[in-house]
């Protein structure tokens, strides 16, 4: 029997991420089963509900998690949504200190671990969610990895969260197969998935002081300068719904004319079953375009929305009198008629892509994708709306 490779996986995240958590070790299990028993390895996931346990130590409790954890895993995973996370001795959050770790790991040996970093794209349930500190830290710290070429993921609900852990994670373990010699290079080139994430993490590791001083460029802005950032930020979210918005029309142009091509060819005595193949396949050309673009568009809007969000909320606390900042409102009434607007069209198309009959399986696959990414693309709607809602309550 071939040896089977063992490697540890350790999850960090802030309390804010409780589903994810959940589901990590679910996802874990399936990757081995699919993964595992096809290649040869099995994951170990570690995550502090699993891994560590009471304890004392004479210098701090996340120190004892750490040493319960260990360094000799394989990957770091990291993420971040609304919280920052509880500050530890040594960093800003206990994730922080756990990456922190990795990190310095990496840069004494490259081979020794891999790091993937998450942030979560979605509106909080309620604007008193909203901390601008914590997001404040956030930002920094994908600033920070920026800076340092280090490559992020996104992600919005708890299904992407699983597609993305389901193709990176196998993917980062088939290289480390492959340069021990363990896989054939022709192997891994036909079993990864089609979209390839590289990092490339300069040799030095977060400070305390990297993350505040970020934090404090952004304290010391003054009204016109989150002013300038909310107009910008409002400007940015319409300009995303309308780049949508343009794109649906485009594809649903795109149908018509496919509709017109299809009728022509049926009404003839032989239809010729290639032409309607063809005619199918650029259907699906033009949905899957359309996914892609959703998928661009969608997490560039909820971040200039939340930017948006944030400001607003820092503008009130800087201003004496709720009439000072009353006439923002029409910027905040014109992002809402734009994303009821948008919202509208999108449900009644959906409902349309939803009826429709798929005569090739192609088609199927770029519907059930399509469909996804409206249906995500209504829940985002859904819930900035709701905190549109909130803030014009806040304001009036």
């Amino acid at each position: 029997m071939d040896a089977v490779t063992q490697y540890k996986v350790l999850f960090a995240s802030p309390g804010d991420l409780k589903h994810e958590r959940e589901r990590f070790p679910q996802v874990i299990d399936e990757i081995n089963r699919v993964w595992g028993i096809m290649l040869g390895f099995q994951i170990v996931p570690i995550m502090y509900e699993y891994s560590s346990g009471p304890g004392a130590s004479v210098h701090s409790s996340q120190s004892l998690i750490s040493k319960d954890f260990g360094d000799d895993y394989d990957v770091f995973i990291g993420a971040y949504w609304q919280k920052y996370g509880t500050p530890t001795l040594d960093a800003l959050s206990g994730t922080e200190e756990e990456f922190n770790n990795a990190y310095k790991r990496f840069c004494e040996n490259p081979s020794s671990v891999q790091i993937l970093f998450y942030f979560k794209e979605t509106p909080p349930a309620s604007l008193s969610e909203i901390n601008v500190e914590e997001l404040s830290k956030i930002r920094a710290f994908k600033t920070f990895l920026e800076q340092k070429n280090i490559l992020y993921w996104t992600f919005t609900d708890l299904p992407s969260f699983e597609q993305c852990i389901r193709e990176h994670l196998p993917r980062r373990l088939l290289e480390d197969k492959v340069s021990q010699n363990i896989l054939p290079q022709k192997d891994i080139q036909r079993q990864l998935p089609e979209k390839q994430i590289s990092y490339e993490i300069n040799q030095s590791i977060p400070t305390e002081d990297d993350i505040d001083d970020s934090i404090i460029e952004t304290e010391e802005f003054g009204i016109l300068d989150y002013r300038e950032i909310f107009d910008s930020s409002i400007a940015s979210s319409i300009s995303c719904l309308q780049n949508i918005s343009s794109q649906t029309h485009s594809f649903t142009q795109l149908i018509k004319k496919a509709t017109r091509q299809l009728n022509r060819e049926n009404s003839k005595l032989t239809p010729s079953t290639k032409n309607v193949r063809a005619i199918c396949l650029s259907v699906v050309a033009g949905s899957n375009k359309l996914s892609d673009n959703y998928e661009t568009e969608i997490p560039t809007y909820f971040e200039n929305f939340r930017i948006a969000v944030e400001t607003m909320v820092k503008i009130q606390t800087l201003y004496s009198e709720k009439d000072e900042i009353s006439t923002d409102l029409d910027s905040i009434y014109s992002l809402s008629d734009s994303i009821n607007e948008s919202k509208k069209a999108i449900i009644e198309f959906r409902t349309v892509i939803a009826d429709s009959t798929c005569l090739i399986k192609e088609q199927k696959k770029a519907n059930k994708r399509l469909l996804q990414n409206f249906d995500n693309y209504i829940k985002v709607c859904d819930a900035s709306l709701e905190l549109i809602n909130q803030l014009i309550i806040s304001i009036s």
